[in-house]
């Protein structure tokens, strides 16, 4: 057996092996594919969270990608969580999806790998740690409210750099509570030594519409609202208070007695007076009109103007019939005028029947242009035909009154006209007057087309864009298959290999 022919049974048992392998390594995936419907829910979800992102709604544009994600596993989305994770300010999250994407960077480009490099070091350097010791083992650490793992810790916490409230709970002990300030890639130690009281801590649960507000416990800060958890508190009176500038501070005393449990709801009031020096302006750009707004879960009605509201963040909600009621944070600058781009999703039966509108519409609109045009066409070029029929009957009119005026054979002061003769004009006159009759039908015809091919053309300017509201093209990453043909040859042979991915 030649060389040449083991070469390419060699390359035959390549291509064999490496379309084998590629179908068992796609097989996974490739079933994940054939499920279209949980697929097309994913597309839609990734690009919501696209558009959401692009108006700076981080925290709906956070929920879509990890809803894409669970749907639909994928390079591209988690890229995209890192990336919210940054924009909202939380660098020990963003960090960890990174660090998964570097792990694993298949179906990542060069210049989105590139990019997640970067971001992952420059998140990297917003993060701090905070070791925290206590007299008591076993006791409750919470970090701005949330709970972070109990004493003795083993190892210290990471953070985002900047102002933190360090908590440590334990039962027949007095809670307590410090603020902290964090310096990016710096270590802050922190120890608590905790008193005992008789009795179980009471727990508070804060209720209230102001975002960033000041909570103050008996003059002590213990966290910004909204409070992720309950406050754990010594039994007894405490005063709570919440402060934010342009409001006037909410201040109540409550008694909570030994393990017991209770709400307070407090909510801080605009003051007027201070707007001038703590206050700003809100200007809405929606995407739909008709639309319904609250600010802080206080109902404002249609939007109709700017809006002069307290520095700082606030909660925003749109509302409108048919669409997915919209709530996100705002900020409004001091002094200054925020202005924000409010773009309303559909409900799945209001897209489905605006498609079906919109697409009825456009094609009537191409059919009266097209019908229209036609009949308004042929009537004219009626027109034109029976204009030579007409000129050949004025020809032949013209010729029997010839010959029934002076001279001719059928004149009647020369004795000769005959009742041929007569019967012959008559119907020369007659056959004339049809055909100029005719020529109306023609112009009737062009007007009729032409008012139709108005109407139509009136039907596509008017109607509104059938895809306003479907996925754009960059949002299906899911479900395509790229197939990448690579070949290598050698002193000893060669092979052909195709391999896929999933973009």
């Amino acid at each position: 057996m030649s060389s040449r022919t083991l070469r390419r049974i060699g390359a035959s048992f390549a291509l064999s092996l490496t379309l084998f392998a590629t179908h068992a390594a796609l097989a996974p995936a490739l079933a994940r594919a054939d499920d279209s419907a949980a697929r097309t829910e994913a597309r839609e979800r990734f690009d919501r969270g696209l558009r959401l992102f692009n108006q700076q709604d981080n925290d709906g544009a956070l929920a879509e990608f990890q809803r894409a994600y669970e749907l639909a596993p994928h390079p591209l989305v988690l890229y995209n969580i890192g990336l919210v994770y940054a924009a909202m300010g939380r660098p020990v999250a963003a960090v960890e999806v990174f660090d998964r994407l570097l792990a694993a960077p298949e179906g990542l480009d060069a210049g989105r790998l590139a990019k997640v490099k970067a971001e992952r070091e420059q998140q990297g350097q917003r993060i701090g740690e905070i070791a925290i010791t206590s007299s008591v083992t076993g006791a409750r650490v919470e970090i701005d409210g949330l709970e972070a793992g109990k004493l003795p810790l083993g190892s210290p916490l990471r953070v985002s750099s900047g102002v933190h409230i360090v908590a440590v709970v334990a039962t027949g002990y007095a809670p307590a509570r410090k603020q902290v300030v964090v310096p990016g890639q710096a270590k802050i130690e922190v120890s608590f030594e905790l008193l005992p009281v008789e009795g179980q801590p009471a727990h508070l649960t804060l209720e209230t519409r102001l975002l960033d507000g000041e909570v103050f416990v008996d003059d002590a800060p213990v966290g910004k609202t909204p409070l992720s958890a309950s406050l754990a508190l010594s039994p007894g009176e405490h005063t709570i208070e919440i402060r934010r500038p342009g409001y006037r501070s909410a201040k109540k005393t409550v008694s909570l007695g030994p393990a017991s449990n209770g709400t307070l709801a407090l909510d801080p009031e605009p003051d007027p007076t201070q707007l001038a020096t703590e206050g700003g302006t809100l200007e809405l750009v929606l995407s739909e009109p008709d639309a319904l707004i609250a600010i802080d879960g206080v109902p404002r009605g249609g939007y109709a103007g700017r809006l002069n509201l307290p520095r700082g963040q606030h909660v925003l909600r749109v509302e409108r019939a048919g669409f997915t009621p919209l709530e996100r944070k705002v900020t409004v600058p001091k002094a200054g005028s925020a202005r924000v781009a409010i773009e309303l999703q559909p409900t799945a039966e209001y897209r489905a029947n605006y498609r079906s509108r919109t697409v009825t519409q456009r094609t009537w609109g191409y059919i009266s242009v097209g019908a229209g045009a036609a009949l308004a066409a042929a009537g004219v070029g009626f027109v034109f035909v029976n204009k030579g029929a007409e000129e050949d009957k004025k020809a032949e009119f013209d010729k029997q009154a010839a010959r029934n005026g002076p001279g001719g054979d059928c004149d009647k002061e020369a004795g000769e006209q005959t009742t041929a003769c007569v019967n012959q004009l008559k119907r020369a006159l007659s056959e004339l007057e049809d055909v100029r009759s005719r020529e109306k039908f023609g112009w009737i015809g062009a007007g009729v087309g032409a008012a139709v091919a108005g109407l139509g053309v009136v039907l596509l300017v008017t109607n509104d864009d059938p895809n306003r509201y479907e996925p754009r093209p960059e949002s299906d990453v899911f479900g395509r298959l790229r197939l990448t043909p690579t070949a290598w040859f050698d002193a000893t042979g060669g092979g052909f290999a195709i391999t896929g991915v999933l973009p």
